[in-house]
């Protein structure tokens, strides 16, 4: 693999069959498919299909998107809105209301740290059965973040349609050391759409 301006990679390979698939490893943690591609599910993940090209002809209407704390009980609506979050808090939630979905189709999420680094990045599929729809979402706070500005974004077809900062803040008190369930959380996303 190579690269020449340090953001976009090359790798050139002898490929005969059109029967491949592949993925991005993200810090060496979670594989993501390309977007714009057709998408096929290996061993539970979505992988994208070798020399294939699906590209949607619409774009994704954000109605309405929120970070919170909570979601109600039939999660058609974001409680406890914040925009900061603490080592306390368990999750970092994220709730969207869209419109316009005319097909079933892929989105990425984002966790970028303070240095703007992607820190967790996932994916979803929705499901078109409803033209407007509610995704959410709950991300595990864990010991690995650290203090700061964080952005969390949501992508559709190589375009963001939400964004948001929030401030995550560590506090320092005997609560959250040694064998506190937050210390030893998962870093994948609780998704739901």
């Amino acid at each position: 693999m190579s690269t020449t301006d340090g953001m976009n990679w090359t790798l050139v390979l002898d490929i005969h069959t059109s029967d491949l698939i592949y993925g991005f490893l993200i810090n060496d943690l979670y594989w993501m498919p390309d977007d714009d591609t057709e998408l096929v599910t290996y061993r539970d993940i979505l992988f994208s299909v070798y020399n294939s090209k699906v590209k949607p002809t619409y774009n994704i209407e954000l109605i309405t998107g929120e970070l919170c704390k909570d979601f109600s009980a039939d999660f058609k609506a974001p409680l406890d809105i914040s925009y900061i979050f603490t080592s306390i808090d368990r999750y970092i939630c994220l709730w969207i209301k869209y419109d316009n979905l005319l097909e079933e189709s892929l989105i990425k999420i984002e966790l970028a740290n303070p240095q703007r680094q992607v820190h967790i990045t996932d994916y979803q599929i929705l499901d078109n059965s409803k033209k407007e729809g509610i995704f959410y979402c709950a991300i595990p706070i864990n010991h690995t973040m650290s203090s700061g500005k964080w952005l969390i974004y949501v992508s559709f077809s190589g375009a963001v349609i939400f964004e948001r900062e929030f401030e995550y803040r560590v506090l320092n008190n005997s609560y959250i050391k040694g064998n506190s369930s937050m210390y030893h959380t998962n870093l994948r996303f609780d998704l739901k759409g």
